[in-house]
């Protein structure tokens, strides 16, 4: 029987996994849901751009999926994903699925949708997709057993968006350090919401701090632009005998300096995938039933639940209203 898989969402991220996807040489058919005349016409225009022999069929509801399916994506924006988790699980018996971050911007879904998952027995990740990095893979192995009271992690950047983006460090920690956020304190941002580039969407800058459940302490900063100015994301690790300086980029650069040789430099690069090659593994394991590198729903949903409700509260209290929303995605 042949396999088949859905991308629900085309738009700029859904669109580069669907070129992900299409660059696997495994044999399957690819539903693509999406509404938007606009934004599938620059998904169709993304996948002519790779070479492949996959059948691709566009929809515009869930409604038209087959019964049965391997592996979902939902690539949506966070505002509708709940409705569209409900209403996928509820119509198509899913395998595996994976959903975009951040995963839903009202704390009641995320206890919702655990109640689906577990009531339709589907194995869920949440696609944070530093894990699937070769040398965070191999930082981490290096990085175990640390006593974690006496690390120290910061991320920082500028005009990276916190908002949307900040999940994906304060993953990486936790997944670095095999730990859990406890809380996250957002006194330390900045006194001003920006627009998201995103319609109907906001951003943050300034410093998101927090402590996890074994003591570490954390900053994520993000610091306010200078015009349209972007400077990539920097992570530092610090330990009383090792500081780790990672600089993000096309070629990401590791500088370590351990305590053993006297503190002085060690230089190493590696190759930072994009989203459409980490599609390939990503289907790829789920087809041939390998173990997929990303967190659990159920491993995530606690640290997004602290992340949106500090951002939701910080937006109230700035702002003098009662959303119930955090508008991010």
């Amino acid at each position: 029987m042949q396999k088949s898989i859905a991308i629900i969402g085309a738009g700029e991220l859904g669109s580069r996994h669907l070129q992900g996807v299409l660059k696997s040489e495994l044999s399957f058919d690819v539903f693509v849901v999406e509404p938007s005349s606009e934004a599938s016409k620059l998904a169709e225009s993304r996948a002519d751009e790779i070479s492949h022999s996959h059948k691709v069929i566009f929809c515009t509801s869930i409604i038209q999926l087959p019964q049965t399916l391997d592996l979902v994506i939902i690539a949506t924006n966070s505002n509708v994903r709940f409705t569209v988790l409900k209403q996928l699980l509820t119509q198509v018996k899913v395998q595996d699925l994976v959903l975009e971050k951040v995963l839903f911007q009202i704390e009641k879904e995320y206890y919702e949708a655990l109640i689906l998952i577990e009531e339709y027995e589907v194995r869920c990740y949440v696609n944070h997709p530093r894990r699937m990095q070769t040398f965070y893979q191999r930082l981490r192995e290096e990085l175990d057993n640390w006593p974690l009271n006496k690390v120290f992690f910061s991320a920082y950047g500028v005009n990276w968006g916190l908002g949307c983006n900040g999940l994906h460090l304060s993953d990486l920690m936790c997944y670095l350090l095999d730990d859990q956020i406890k809380a996250y304190n957002s006194e330390y941002l900045d006194p001003q919401i920006i627009a998201s580039k995103r319609k109907g969407y906001v951003e943050f800058t300034g410093t998101l701090t927090g402590i996890t459940a074994q003591g570490l302490r954390f900053h994520i900063h993000s610091m306010m632009p200078k015009d349209s100015e972007v400077l990539p994301i920097s992570i530092t690790i610090d330990t009383p005998t090792r500081r780790i300086f990672i600089q993000e980029g096309t070629t990401t650069t590791i500088t370590t300096h351990t305590a053993s040789n006297g503190f002085k430099p060690q230089f190493a690069e590696d190759v930072m995938l994009f989203q459409s090659d980490l599609s390939k593994m990503l289907v790829e394991n789920a087809l041939l039933e390998k173990p997929i590198d990303l967190p659990t729903y159920q491993e995530s949903m606690p640290n997004h639940i602290a992340f949106t409700n500090a951002l939701r509260t910080f937006y109230n209290t700035l702002n003098n209203t009662k959303e119930e929303r955090c508008l991010i995605t």
